[in-house]
């Protein structure tokens, strides 16, 4: 006798304490980004030539790498509109709410790096921070069908391990230095596109919790209890930290 059972799935929360990016700038499922462009794609068609063979023609709407890409992971939106300024010189950034923050790696991370002198590293303090309830790896890649991180501001790939504790989800990029260059990003436009590697259904959650309950969360965490997990101490020199 067969006994089928539901699939188990991966459940992934998030936490803010900030309730202006919880109503309006929440991780959503890949889906939700799919670019404008697409959905003005053709559907298959045949050439209007009358001496073109007849074959259906098909765009990358019938592309299986796309729709496959799309229906899977999920992806955090910027939570409000970001100018930076990156020259040779100096750089300069400026958040519309006036409160969040950019730091920076030291060079000697990744010296030897061939963007280390034409690009300037910024990491971007996201307020969300995650938990999943199985430890799992993910993929970090750039959301480059929405025409974002692959040009004058490339996002740092990477393989993150999130373990059942509370992690912060900073963004890492690379900014080209120009002169007179300014770039804009908009608010709510894709900033990365994350994979669960996992066959798991994957299961999205979002908390507006205080400063006090999310303080209390990161002090009881067993990898901040114990301060041994090399996993952790890894994790502080890595670009995705």
């Amino acid at each position: 006798m067969f006994s089928f059972c539901k699939p188990k799935c991966l459940n992934i929360d998030f936490f803010t304490v900030r309730e202006d990016v919880f109503h309006n700038a929440k991780p959503q499922k890949a889906s939700h980004f799919i670019p404008k462009w697409f959905k003005t794609l053709p559907k298959p068609y045949f050439d209007e030539d009358v001496n073109a063979p007849l074959m259906l023609r098909k765009t990358i709407r019938n592309c299986p790498a796309f729709v496959d890409l799309y229906a899977t992971g999920f992806m955090f939106p910027l939570w409000c509109d970001l100018n930076i300024e990156a020259t040779p010189e100096r750089y300069r950034y400026q958040f519309a709410d006036n409160q969040s923050t950019i730091n920076f790696h030291s060079k000697k991370q990744f010296q030897g790096f061939e963007f280390e002198e034409s690009h300037l590293q910024m990491k971007l303090l996201n307020p969300w921070h995650m938990m999943a309830d199985k430890d799992i790896n993910m993929f970090w890649t750039a959301p480059m069908w929405n025409n974002f991180g692959v040009d004058d501001i490339v996002i740092a790939p990477g393989v993150f391990s999130v373990y059942k504790d509370l992690c912060e989800t900073n963004i890492n990029m690379f900014v080209k230095k120009q002169d007179n260059k300014i770039h804009q990003l908009n608010f709510g436009d894709p900033l990365v596109h994350i994979v669960p590697l996992t066959d798991l259904q994957v299961k999205l959650h979002c908390h507006l919790v205080t400063p006090k309950e999310l303080e209390s969360m990161y002090c009881k965490s067993p990898i901040k209890l114990m301060q041994v997990n090399r996993h952790r101490r890894a994790r502080k020199l890595c670009l995705h930290a």
